[in-house]
């Protein structure tokens, strides 16, 4: 809600993008009613001084550790910059704030990754955002700095807080749009320019650019690649518009990867029987074939399309050893959870996700952290608790107190 009148006017109303939707109710008696509405909308002006009290905004919010409002002023002043500012200028700005911002978790990845994709977005339009090739380097470099990150997080389980599957795809197709809206502003003047004149300094710019989109893909794909079940359909993941595509996917004893490829035909890749059968062979015991692939539209070597002319396609076959489940003999730390029961109740079964605790943490610590829960039952009732265990070698240390 922009604001409320009754009668009169709302000034100043400041909007970033969309549209204006004005609402009339009749608070009275709930009959229709007549009214005329004018709307004007003007171009915001935003002199330099007001420019630097956004950018001081920004760097109270960092310093003060509050980097949700840092980053949404970031997004806020590439919506509102007017046309006649250099726009470089305000990128290169809002990137070192962007690199400022303390990244700790894969939802921090998420909310940086996600503002300056709005950033180039913004600044690209209406008119093309045509970066120097130095420019599109710094630029490259912040995203794959981003993908680095939530590679590593991916891996260590505790940092990304057992984050689902799900949401670590969402984002891997975030960074991937990222990535498309760093590549819409490529300077045209510096495509498929011939090889003489091209200066050396110009030429190691372009490579890095384009070494840098190489490395999104890959750090990308291993994090995607960390969270693919074996055995299961293949998991595909998308930027906005689908100018990036990845699929992961790993086969099993019961799904071999050519029934995987022969199944979904999306997939831009194939393997015939030869040579899945040769790979089978070089196969080491106890592994399983996983194929990551990758389809851009955008040319990442945009600058050499004389010589790479068809859309991108990266492919990594590798072999993963096969997920290996041990028994836990004894539980480290108590395990928690609350049943309610009442006289309709025959039987309960107790499923989800157990959080392990810090097996270091001292027993004060532990009495601290860890909620205990009575079992509720009915008056003069019988109750018995029942635990069943897979036919493997299983033990469960219980602690039951009566109390009344």
């Amino acid at each position: 809600m922009l604001g409320t009148t009754y009668r009169g006017e709302l000034h100043e109303v400041k909007l970033t993008r969309g549209n204006v939707f004005v609402y009339l109710i009749n608070n009275q008696n709930g009959l229709s009613l007549s009214k005329r509405i004018s709307v004007t909308l003007t171009d915001l002006e935003m002199s330099d001084s007001d420019l630097e009290e956004r950018y001081d905004s920004i760097e109270d919010s960092l310093l003060a550790g509050d980097n949700l409002k840092g980053l949404q002023t970031i997004s806020y002043i590439a919506d509102i910059i007017p046309p006649d500012k250099d726009k470089s200028a305000v990128l290169n700005r809002l990137l070192e704030y962007v690199t400022q911002v303390s990244v700790t978790t894969l939802s921090d990845v998420k909310m940086c990754t996600s503002t300056l994709t709005n950033v180039l977005v913004a600044l690209n339009t209406p008119t093309q955002l045509e970066l120097s090739p130095n420019m599109m380097m710094d630029t490259m470099e912040v995203i794959n700095t981003q993908a680095n990150m939530f590679q590593r997080f991916v891996f260590d389980r505790v940092i990304s807080q057992w984050m689902s599957a799900e949401e670590i795809r969402q984002v891997a197709s975030v960074i991937l749009t990222c990535l498309n809206a760093g590549l819409m502003c490529k300077d045209p003047r510096t495509e498929n320019v011939p090889p003489d004149d091209f200066k050396l300094k110009l030429l190691n710019e372009l490579r890095r650019v384009s070494r840098f989109a190489e490395e999104i893909i890959e750090l990308t794909k291993k994090a995607v690649s960390y969270v693919q079940n074996s055995g299961q359909p293949p998991s595909k993941v998308a930027s906005k518009g689908d100018e990036t595509v990845m699929w992961a996917m790993e086969d099993d004893d019961s799904y071999p990867m050519n029934d995987i490829l022969t199944q979904n035909t999306d997939i831009p890749v194939n393997i015939s029987n030869v040579l899945f059968r040769s790979l089978q062979k070089q196969a080491t015991p106890g592994t399983n074939l996983a194929l990551l692939v990758t389809r851009l539209t955008d040319n990442i070597y945009w600058w050499r399309t004389s010589d790479i002319r068809s859309d991108f396609i990266s492919i990594s076959l590798n072999q993963h050893f096969q997920h290996k489940i041990d028994a836990i003999t004894e539980l480290t730390t108590p395990l928690d959870f609350k049943v309610k029961l009442n006289k309709d109740v025959e039987s309960v079964t107790v499923t989800g996700i157990t959080t392990q605790l810090d097996p270091n943490m001292t027993e004060l610590d532990l009495e601290l952290t860890l909620n205990i829960h009575r079992i509720d039952c009915p008056s003069r009732s019988l109750t018995s608790i029942k635990f069943n265990f897979p036919p493997t070698n299983s033990s469960l240390r219980a602690s039951i107190f009566s109390c009344t």
